[in-house]
């Protein structure tokens, strides 16, 4: 048998299947669903039916509780211009927080020696954010305090 009657013979009974097939789904016969997509769909069904019931149980367990921004100090460097305090600001809150306002303060005693102020655009929740200030003086000699002023709703 020559290679263009073997690809005939292929291609006829290719045709024959299909036919077969259009033929019991006339007849009223159901084609059998294979395993696989059985799985396929059962894991789509868990995934969805799983992420709808996490959403269900976060909107009725969450309590709303604003922005709470937490300042750590990680370093003081000095720079060309003075000393740069690099903190890193922690939003433990339920909400977001946009224009959040941070003053540095360096004190002698009682006495403000100088103040630095930077505002980070966004800060969302159960996430940091780093920056710095600058001062001219080194807060390492002095006591630096650190804190957030405000902030803004999104």
């Amino acid at each position: 048998m020559s290679e263009q009657e073997s690809k005939q013979k292929d291609s006829g009974d290719e045709n024959s299947e299909s036919e077969q097939a259009t033929e019991n789904q006339e007849n009223g016969e159901q084609q059998e669903v294979p395993l696989l997509e059985w799985i396929a769909a059962g894991i789509g069904f868990v995934l969805v039916a799983g992420a709808i019931g996490f959403m269900l149980y976060q909107a009725v367990t969450s309590r709303f509780a604003p922005p709470i921004i937490k300042i750590t100090i990680e370093s003081v460097v000095s720079a060309d211009t003075g000393y740069l305090v690099i903190f890193e600001a922690q939003n433990t809150g339920e909400e977001t927080a946009s224009n959040v306002a941070i003053e540095g303060e360096i004190k002698n005693g009682d006495e403000s020696v100088e103040k630095s102020d930077v505002t980070i655009d966004y800060v969302p929740s159960r996430s940091k954010r780093k920056s710095g200030l600058y001062f001219t003086k080194n807060p390492q000699q002095f006591d630096l305090q650190i804190r957030a002023k405000g902030y803004e709703e999104p």
